[in-house]
């Protein structure tokens, strides 16, 4: 599931935000932003933060969305490392 992508094209347009203007402002290549919004490429932390800015939301809300999708990938490429991991971090934090 793309939950980042989504995000992005539905602020975008809400905003009337053409690709290059978002792009131009984020320092990054229109196609770069056309596959972050189809869930093809991930976009960085700092990208995201730039995102929130010029669609005018809030960067934890937007940042979430995108650690969302990266768990979610993790998750499904190693599902016993990430539930071993899950786990332990649980343990931790109980202490």
């Amino acid at each position: 599931m793309n939950y980042f992508g989504p995000k992005i094209r539905e602020l975008r347009e809400k905003h009337g935000l053409l690709l290059r203007e978002v792009a131009a402002h984020i320092g990054a290549d229109t196609a770069i932003i056309s596959k972050i919004a189809r869930g093809e490429r991930n976009a960085t932390r700092p990208q995201v933060i730039a995102l929130a800015e010029i669609l005018q939301t809030n960067v934890e809300d937007l940042l979430s969305s995108w650690m969302a999708d990266k768990f979610e990938t993790l998750i499904l490429q190693e599902p016993e490392a990430a539930y071993s991991a899950m786990k332990m971090v649980h343990k931790h934090r109980r202490k």
